[in-house]
């Protein structure tokens, strides 16, 4: 039986065979092949991607998710005003209050995800055009240095 003892070290991936021993068998770590279509669920991943590291652009480019997003804010503001304002252990009307201001929050997520969503599949196209075209140019940058627009 063989094992695997050792890193990818060069494309070379060791192998020996199995001694008794107590060490650990490892496994080849797995690589997580992106799919590198521009369909607007692929944006999407990689705007989550940029949320995480703090850089969002959604909201820079598409207004439509900007103005959902700030009525989301509203309602996360709403619902932590509700649990300022009610310490304690809610009452049944108060919990049927909160349970309200809770399904409006996600519902407001919901519009969110979907504008975001539809103005991704709009880029989407542009870009899958068979006419879609990028260019590039050479300027001088500051200190004389070549810039790439």
């Amino acid at each position: 039986m063989n094992e695997f003892v050792g890193g990818l070290d060069g494309g070379c991936i060791s192998v020996r065979q199995a001694a008794p021993s107590h060490r650990p068998i490892l496994k080849p770590r797995e690589y997580i092949l992106l799919d590198q279509t521009f369909s607007a669920g692929n944006l999407r991943k990689i705007s989550e991607r940029e949320k995480r590291r703090g850089r969002v652009r959604d909201l820079d480019f598409f207004v439509s998710v900007k103005a959902k997003t700030e009525e989301l804010k509203q309602a996360i503001r709403e619902t932590k005003e509700f649990r300022h304002l009610h310490p304690r252990k809610y009452s049944d009307e108060e919990q049927a209050e909160f349970n309200h201001l809770k399904e409006r929050r996600e519902e407001k997520r919901r519009e969110r995800d979907d504008t975001l969503f539809r103005e991704l599949d709009g880029v989407s196209s542009q870009i899958n055009r068979k006419d879609f075209e990028v260019s590039f140019t050479q300027e001088d940058g500051p200190g004389g240095k070549k810039s790439t627009l």
